[in-house]
């Protein structure tokens, strides 16, 4: 099996802009109208597109016609498994994804991430495009490589539109993510209140309960909730120092212990509260607020740091220590904390009877301090 044909760069430029005739003089000159053009995406990945993904994504219908007529694989990917489809969708390009759908594009394809057409149309708002794929048959509930589906998405962006068609063609909204969230869940703490009531419409209520009484619970053990949540609004107000926002959510009802869903750099689902936040970016008055209103210190997100871990970390000793106040290790002496094999500062107390004061030894990489 030979290798692809190369693709000139002026020549998918011209398809970019949309120069039919200049496209079509290549390919009349023996031009391969499947030939990629090789290029690096910001993350360092090998990526190779076709004319057709650069007309199809840049608007030209005329050019697309033109690129099918002249044997032009709807569905050839990219080396990152993205097809022209795809690249319609995402600019909202809806004659395009007309043209593409009337060509057999594959629906459901999903690129190397997992995300299709419709997933895509969904989180950029492009309502049209999302009526027209679903019309086509597209199946609202494939999930990504994380779990997101095409109502997470438009439920995450708050787009509402796209959310109402979505949930007329039945998309399931008792599906989770691989953070454990479903659709609702995501408008609400993100705070897209119209499209959380639109999704809270078209939710399956609670079965109702059994007649017979449920079992006890063994002896000792505790009955356990799925922590709440925290709008995101909230917790980048916290990040931010924003006392009088924050206390103002929490004198509304907001739990001071509310999680809220990220992700890391890396990817990785996590889950961080009001005080790690506060704690994290050194906001000494904001975590004397949150203790005082029941602020658990000993609270972990879901990657198992506490706030005492993240003002440690990030040489936060207003946090710390405030003078012969503690705020933090007067919940949590002797703390030490493995974090994802990354060894974490450690404050150990320590009593001295000469002076009557509790001194606090920081240690970090075999450097040691003391603190009073």
């Amino acid at each position: 099996m030979s290798a692809p044909a190369s693709l000139p760069e002026e020549i998918l430029k011209s398809a970019e802009r949309g120069e039919l005739q200049k496209v079509v003089k290549w390919l009349r000159k023996g031009g391969s109208v499947g030939a990629l053009f090789p290029s690096t995406t910001r993350d360092g990945r090998t990526a190779a597109e076709t004319l057709l993904h650069a007309a199809a994504g840049n608007g030209h219908l005329a050019l697309v016609r033109e690129l099918l007529k002249r044997g032009a694989s709807v569905d050839l990917p990219s080396s990152l498994g993205v097809i022209a489809l795809m690249n319609a969708a995402y600019k909202g390009h809806l004659s395009i994804v007309l043209v593409l759908l009337q060509h057999s594009a594959d629906l459901d394809l999903q690129n190397i991430n997992g995300v299709t057409a419709l997933m895509i149309a969904a989180t950029k708002g492009h309502e049209a495009c999302v009526q027209a794929l679903l019309r086509a048959k597209a199946n609202p509930d494939l999930q990504a490589n994380i779990g997101g589906t095409a109502l997470m998405q438009a439920a995450d962006r708050g787009n509402e539109a796209c959310a109402q068609t979505l949930l007329r063609a039945k998309a399931n909204t008792e599906l989770l993510d691989n953070r454990g969230l479903t659709a609702l869940q995501w408008a609400e703490y993100k705070g897209r209140t119209a499209t959380a009531a639109l999704i809270r419409q078209h939710t399956a209520p609670p079965p109702p309960a059994a007649a017979a009484p449920a079992a006890p619970l063994d002896a000792g053990e505790p009955a356990v909730s799925a922590p709440a949540s925290l709008p995101d609004k909230i917790y980048q107000s916290t990040r931010r120092g924003e006392l009088q926002k924050v206390v103002k959510w929490v004198r509304k009802g907001g739990l001071v212990d509310a999680l809220c869903p990220a992700t890391t750099k890396s990817g990785e689902p996590a889950a961080y509260g009001l005080l790690h936040a506060a704690a994290t970016n050194g906001h000494l008055e904001l975590v004397r607020e949150l203790l005082k209103r029941g602020a658990s210190v000993n609270l972990q997100g879901s990657r198992g740091g506490t706030a005492l871990v993240q003002a440690t970390a990030f040489g936060h000793l207003p946090i710390v220590l405030q003078y012969y106040d503690i705020y933090l290790l007067q919940y949590s002496f002797f703390y030490e904390k493995q974090y994802k094999n990354v060894k974490y500062p450690v404050w150990k107390r320590s009593s001295r009877a000469d002076s009557g004061h509790t001194s606090y030894r920081y240690s970090h990489h075999g450097v040691k301090t003391v603190a009073y």
